[in-house]
């Protein structure tokens, strides 16, 4: 992907211009450190505000979604949360009061639009939030429910409803109704994590007998399985070699700096859109891969935007800006770059297989079936 082709996929706000400095009013800011501007559109860090001693640098910075439109109103929306009395909000009809963000709400709520998007991408929803209806909302919180205790499904919530608060100055329209109107965050929580997910009530005429039988598997056939498990884990490193480590950092640096410095080097960059990126961006996890001959996928991009992979992204950029790159589509990834060795993982068999397995089990002298006495009770 080119410079000319990276600045076409970034969305030009209708409302503040590029050259906007992100953060203003009444903040104490540090002299003389750089100040963000609207359109840096990867993240904005807070070097010029006083970082919390409890807050590492990569906590202390928004980071936008790479979706050029969901950034763009991303972007929007966070510069109002920073500057609450900017006359671009009062001109839009928004008056908040001096500070009501702060630099962590800004960070929590970039994190939490990237995890609508990409759910949104998963479920081939439409971008526009005008298309979406109250039951996507609180599908995407039935979705949260899975993992998430209810003061983060109400941190979800606001920023639901943070759509809607900024929907004035957001690009190509905001949300333009509340889905739980009426309804605090809390309220809506609780009452996400009360209803199908939560665990009725086991009597002990079914655990009991669950409990019992689980521990005759534990004191009968634990060492069956164990031997099992032994057996299994010599064949698959008999017929694929040890497990190859991960290479230190140090290592994977040095593996990045000499693939960027040779000249017949190529970036792989998506050939056209495709599930969410566009045409023209990097294809981080396949690079990655290449890289380190299959050992990871997260060379670039990990659970946290750190300093390191910040570091790593420049140094492919700079190849990017030169234009040298290699447009391929994702079916093609693997042909292209070359047969990137994988780790051996396990697999999901096929019915046929396991009812193979389980017949060449039955047929072992050795096996032993759990079965109940004649006259033992199952409570």
């Amino acid at each position: 992907m080119t410079s000319a082709t990276a600045a076409q996929a970034v969305l030009v706000s209708q409302t503040i211009p590029d050259d906007t400095p992100v953060f203003g009013g009444h903040r104490n800011l540090i002299a003389g450190v750089e100040i963000p501007l609207f359109g840096q559109s990867r993240l904005w860090p807070g070097d010029c505000l006083r970082r919390p001693t409890n807050r590492v640098k990569s906590a202390w910075q928004a980071s936008f979604p790479t979706d050029p439109l969901w950034n763009l109103r991303t972007r929007e929306g966070v510069f109002g949360m920073l500057n609450c009395t900017h006359k671009i909000l009062r001109d839009a009809g928004l008056f908040f009061q001096a500070e009501t963000w702060g630099m962590s709400s800004a960070k929590e709520t970039c994190d939490k639009v990237r995890l609508i998007v990409k759910w949104a991408v998963e479920q081939q929803i439409p971008q526009d939030l005008a298309d979406w209806v109250a039951d996507n909302w609180q599908d995407y919180l039935d979705h949260q429910a899975l993992t998430s205790g209810t003061s983060t499904l109400a941190n979800d919530v606001r920023t639901i409803r943070f759509l809607r608060t900024f929907s004035p100055i957001l690009s190509g329209g905001g949300l333009l109704d509340d889905p739980w109107p009426g309804r605090t965050a809390a309220d809506v929580a609780q009452r996400t994590s009360r209803g199908e997910l939560s665990t009725p009530e086991i009597p002990p005429a079914i655990w009991w007998p669950l409990m019992r039988a689980a521990w005759f598997y534990i004191d009968q056939w634990a060492p069956q399985i164990l031997e099992r498990r032994d057996q299994r884990a010599a064949a698959t490193e008999a017929a694929t070699g040890p497990r190859r480590q991960a290479c230190r950092t140090q290592d994977l640096d040095a593996k990045i700096a000499t693939w960027v410095q040779d000249p017949t080097s190529l970036v792989p960059v998506h050939a056209r859109d495709f599930r969410g990126y566009r045409a023209g961006s990097v294809m981080w996890s396949t690079l990655g891969l290449w890289i380190t001959d299959g050992i990871s996928s997260h060379v670039f991009v990990g659970g946290r935007n750190s300093e390191r992979h910040q570091m790593r992204q420049g140094m492919v950029q700079r190849l990017v800006d030169a234009g040298r790159v290699r447009p391929i589509t994702a079916k093609e990834g693997r042909a292209a770059l070359g047969d990137i060795p994988r780790h051996v993982r396990a697999r999901n068999r096929r019915p046929k297989e396991l009812d193979a397995q389980v017949r060449a089990w039955l047929a072992s002298p050795s096996v032993r079936s759990p079965h109940r006495s004649l006259g033992q009770s199952c409570d």
